[in-house]
């Protein structure tokens, strides 16, 4: 196939860019879980020294439960198991044991907050006299025991494809989206986003939850990246180069916000101009964001219009008759080698099939080549074709079907013979001023 030189070492730049990618993801999942289980070790540590500052950051703060830093942890661990698509049988089944006593301590918080019931777990880890008189005292939240339980259960299918789809991200999305909500609570003085009314001020999502739960959604994702929602965003493509720019930018403005919340705690301006500044800083990224994605679409539109030209300059003077066809057999494109051939001119041969210019006899023979084609092969043969003068050519044809759904045929060793393969001279049917007439389907 013309190209195919080219194809192939734009494959593989292309390939060594997904490769690196990929590796990239995996280090990304790894760095995710560590941290992750770095911040459940350091509130652990907290509850052991009596110190809030290492438990919730700030008094003012919900502290991380101990049930639930030991959540994380076995999350963490499970996830640096099982990021190797490849891990050995023994290491997928340890990282999806330890992922289930993760959801099982966060179904065990569900159970509590829903029955009514007190399990017993709670102050298992907490240190004697660490929180006396403080209501549901190191039990997790319920946000936080859902998310657990959802974390899981995207470990437990990181591997699963439904219907084409793959639960573990649309899992991870989840997970990600309460804890990044979480955060926003804390960021923008707005607790019902972190904190279940009417629950006691020690009951809600910690920073530190919402942070390694985030972190955790980010390694799922990062753990299969040639899937689902990540194979877009590390595509080489244009929907790989958009989706890539939007999630930085959309990365960007809560990140802009915590900046301008800063800016209100220390005084330095009023909460309404720090949300007309979030505003104006949202509308400018989308902007940047917008015109440059359109210059480097508008750019590779360009770059692929020139290339379609040279490739079909290229294919109009070549040396070889190539032809084009649809499905049902009509000509959709003939290079100049291959109208010479035939006699006939472009607007012709369109108005054409490929069963009108095979002599009559060779028409059952055509329709085999054409099973043969539909099944994945290449057919090469000899063939006996009509010329608009009534001549009869014989060409060494091989035909394919390109990745668009077309045939095409690329003629060789082109010879005239006066007499067809049926004994009789000219094509086997009138053609009018060139006119198909009644074309059969390939």
């Amino acid at each position: 196939m013309i190209g195919n030189g080219h194809d192939a070492e734009a494959k593989r730049r292309e390939d060594a860019v997904i490769a690196r990618r990929v590796r990239a993801c995996a280090q990304l999942s790894r760095a995710s879980a560590f941290v992750a289980a770095a911040l459940s070790v350091v509130a652990l540590v907290g509850w052991a020294v009596g110190s809030p500052l290492l438990t919730g950051l700030s008094p003012r703060f919900v502290p991380l439960a101990p049930n639930t830093a030991v959540a994380l942890l076995l999350l963490s661990g499970s996830l640096f198991a099982l990021v190797r698509p490849d891990a050995s049988g023994s290491r997928r089944r340890i990282g999806a044991l330890i992922a289930a006593a993760a959801g099982l301590i966060g179904a065990a918080t569900v159970l509590e907050f829903l029955a009514g019931v007190d399990l017993h777990i709670d102050r298992l880890l907490v240190p004697a006299g660490g929180c006396e008189g403080v209501e549901l005292c190191g039990r997790p939240s319920l946000n936080g025991g859902l998310a657990l339980v959802v974390a899981s259960a995207a470990l437990l299918t990181l591997d699963v494809r439904l219907r084409g789809r793959h639960p573990a991200q649309v899992l991870a999305a989840i997970v990600g989206g309460s804890s990044l909500a979480a955060l926003a609570g804390y960021v923008y003085g707005a607790p019902p986003l972190y904190r279940i009314p009417q629950s006691g001020p020690a009951t809600g999502l910690s920073v530190h939850a919402a942070v390694a739960l985030s972190l955790l959604a980010v390694g799922i994702f990062s753990a299969r990246p040639h899937v689902g929602a990540m194979a877009v965003v590390l595509s080489s493509h244009a929907g790989g180069a958009v989706a890539r720019r939007f999630l930085v930018a959309a990365l960007a403005a809560p990140l802009l916000g915590v900046v301008f919340m800063l800016g209100v705690s220390a005084g330095i301006y009023s909460v309404g101009m720090s949300a007309a500044l979030i505003a104006v800083a949202a509308m400018v990224i989308a902007i940047v964001g917008v015109l440059r994605t359109a210059r480097e679409l508008d750019e590779a539109d360009r770059t692929l219009r020139a290339t379609e030209v040279r490739h079909r300059a290229f294919v109009e003077h070549a040396s070889d008759p190539i032809f084009l066809a649809d499905m049902t057999g009509r000509f959709v494109d003939v290079n100049r080698a291959g109208r010479e051939m035939l006699g006939y001119s472009l607007d012709e041969l369109l108005a054409t099939a490929i069963s009108d210019v095979v002599v009559e006899g060779e028409l059952p023979a055509l329709a085999d080549a054409r099973e043969h084609l539909l099944s994945g092969g290449t057919h090469r043969g000899e063939w006996h074709l009509c010329r608009k003068d009534g001549r009869t050519v014989v060409a060494e044809l091989t035909a394919t079907i390109t990745p668009e759904g077309q045939w095409q045929v690329i003629t060789r060793d082109v010879r005239v013979d006066e007499r067809g393969p049926t004994g009789r001279r000219g094509p086997r049917r009138d053609r009018r001023s060139g006119a198909a007439g009644s074309a059969r389907p390939g």
